[in-house]
């Protein structure tokens, strides 16, 4: 566990290889749900876009959006297929109310969605759906059968951010910024807050001197900066909205930003 007195930036710089946590080019688009647990270390060429439920939380009016975020990574990224994956045990799902089919009708609807706009785009882009069953699981414990490890909320404001890529990083929930409006992408970091601190997360366990990480992730100090006011807002709503049973709350949730290398 990193504590207070070290610089996630200082083990950013150290890392071997860190060019592979923030890839800018890719065969494949993986859409995945932020939760940390689902492994992608093993996905060569793949870039990322990360999103609470693959874009569950998003109401009917705003799919749309959601679906812009997704093609203008593929087009920035440059790849030829985009796989939008759900999985099971989503608490992102359970919070959107849906039911297992209405679930899936969902997914089915924002695939067709981004298959139509990568059409009128005029895009050589093959769009896929995936799901990761809820009994996933590797040898190095890694999966969705195990418990909510994640430290650390990473907030990315970069094209594509795999914090599992390189050792040294702690396991987090990821959101992809980058793609996002900032009130939508604050809502999901307030959702990994709350996931953090349950009962299926560490809880308890996180303090003021081993906090949960809000962690800002930007190519320039000035756009970390901006990253890490958005997540004053999301941590205070995440208080307010989630978190009314833990004491001393505020001082169990460290901001904190890294400047990364694209």
């Amino acid at each position: 566990m990193i504590v207070v007195n070290n610089s996630l930036q200082e083990i950013y710089q150290s890392i071997f290889g860190k060019e592979k946590i923030t890839p800018i080019s890719g065969e494949v688009l993986e859409i995945i749900c932020m939760d940390g647990r689902l492994d992608e270390t093993n996905k060569e060429g793949s870039v990322y876009v990360r999103d609470g439920g693959s874009g569950i939380l998003r109401n009917t009016e705003s799919v749309e959006k959601v679906a812009d975020g997704y093609v203008r990574a593929a087009m920035e990224l440059g790849v030829g297929t985009i796989r939008l994956t759900s999985h099971g045990d989503c608490g992102a799902w359970v919070l959107s109310g849906k039911n297992q089919e209405e679930g899936e009708q969902f997914y089915n609807n924002l695939r067709d969605i981004i298959y139509q706009k990568v059409k009128e785009a005029d895009l050589p882009v093959e769009v896929v759906l995936e799901n990761i069953p809820k009994d996933d699981c590797n040898k190095e414990g890694k999966g969705l059968c195990f418990p909510h490890i994640e430290r650390a909320a990473y907030y990315a404001s970069v094209s594509s951010f795999n914090p599992q890529a390189v050792v040294g990083l702690p396991a987090g929930f990821v959101i992809s910024r980058e793609y996002f409006e900032p009130d939508y992408a604050m809502a999901n970091v307030a959702i990994a807050i709350k996931i953090a601190f349950g009962s299926h997360g560490f809880g308890e366990k996180f303090s003021d001197e081993q906090p949960f990480l809000l962690v800002a992730v930007a190519d320039s100090k000035e756009k970390m900066e901006e990253s890490k006011k958005e997540l004053e807002r999301a941590k205070k709503e995440a208080i307010e909205k989630y978190l009314q049973n833990i004491s001393d709350a505020t001082k169990k949730i460290l901001i904190v930003g890294v400047v990364v290398e694209n």
